[in-house]
């Protein structure tokens, strides 16, 4: 699965494409939620919190039960995601659907 997240973050980092962008990378964070990739996974939903606001169904459930996870123990973590720009969220996102 994280290959096929690489693959798709190059591809709209490529094109410039930030909407479908953001989307790879929220789910991005649900996968690294549920293999225990905890601190990461705060990262990036911090990272893109504002957008996840806007975010509704199940979605927004599972994106708000990631959060619920990291909230208390990875908020230093949540800190550094908010501070990223875009470029920096897009090479994180890639970094960790390396490894």
């Amino acid at each position: 699965a994280f290959a096929s997240f690489a693959a798709s973050i190059t591809r709209f980092s490529e094109r410039g494409d930030w909407v479908h962008q953001r989307v790879v990378v929220r789910n991005l964070a649900v996968l690294l939620a549920a293999v225990g990739r905890l601190e990461e996974a705060a990262v990036l939903v911090g990272a893109l919190r504002d957008d996840i606001e806007k975010v509704v169904g199940p979605e927004r459930e599972r994106l708000d039960a990631v959060l619920a996870v990291v909230a208390t123990d990875y908020r230093e973590a949540i800190e550094r995601g908010r501070s990223m720009r875009p470029a920096e969220i897009v090479g994180y996102a890639l970094a960790t659907a390396a490894d």
